[in-house]
């Protein structure tokens, strides 16, 4: 089985490239995952580079699904390349563009989103979406024809809840991440609050209870996300969350307007 490149992705910060002499963490929270030797491993732009070779990598990820791009630091990292930035690069021509939201609405459904732990089971792929998706892990590839039904198959759902469109599954994820981001960062600021000798006790009292408050808000939100996949302008405000301006927007409305709110 060839190299294959599936996707961009989130990471954990601390994550170090895949490559064993690579010294390079991913510090954006982003990586190239790349199906090497059968499995899947996160590498840094340069590695990935390295991995697939430099016309192979800029021809696949013409292709590759960006999944993080809902989240507005999204960048380009590989201005490096020949070819332009990589969001020009994607939007070059209609088919790779038709190819890769294919490809990005088949892993989020049948691969990627699934692994959250306690989010709805209505995420889950149907039987004929998990069958392409074994499919293209199998032949690293898919035919027009296949394509065209996984848009079928995604219309489909749009039509029984407007939440499993792929954009606002993209939104879902980069969500889920931008919450876990914060989620990790308050749970070290209250370790390191309690670990500190506060000269005012009443001071740092106070200072770690804000912290759990806010903690708290964080899960509530995070469970609301994986239940009703979909946030409100307020919960996102609220937690200065850092993605595209119509997020969680229902197709058609110019605002969100969630079911029975």
């Amino acid at each position: 089985m060839k190299n294959c490149l599936l996707r961009r992705d989130f990471v954990p910060m601390d994550m170090r490239c895949a490559t064993s002499d690579c010294s390079r963490s991913h510090r954006s929270g982003k990586a190239w995952v790349i199906l090497a030797d059968g499995q899947e491993q996160a590498f840094c732009p340069y590695c990935a580079s390295t991995v697939l070779g430099g016309d192979i990598f800029r021809e696949q990820r013409t292709i590759a699904p960006d999944l993080t791009i809902h989240e507005l630091s999204a960048e380009d990292d590989t201005p490096w390349l020949r070819g332009g930035p990589y969001s020009n690069v994607r939007t070059e021509a209609g088919r790779d563009r038709r190819l890769s939201n294919a490809l990005g609405y088949l892993q989020l459904r049948a691969h990627v989103l699934p692994s959250i732990p306690g989010i709805h089971a209505s995420v889950r792929a149907w039987p004929a979406l998990m069958d392409l998706f074994h499919t293209y892990q199998t032949q690293q590839r898919l035919t027009d024809q296949q394509v065209l039904a996984i848009v079928s198959m995604e219309e489909a759902s749009v039509k029984k809840a407007w939440v499993l469109g792929r954009n606002n599954l993209m939104d879902v994820y980069a969500g889920y991440h931008l919450l876990q981001r914060q989620r990790r960062k308050l749970a070290k600021s209250i370790f390191n609050m309690q670990a500190k000798p506060w000269l005012n006790k009443e001071v740092g009292d106070q200072r770690i209870q804000q912290l759990r408050e806010r903690s708290r808000l964080v899960e509530n939100v995070i469970g609301h996300l994986l239940q009703k996949l979909y946030l409100t302008p307020k919960q996102m405000a609220a937690l200065d969350l850092q993605m595209r301006a119509d997020a969680f927007t229902r197709p058609g409305m110019l605002l969100s307007v969630p079911p029975n709110e």
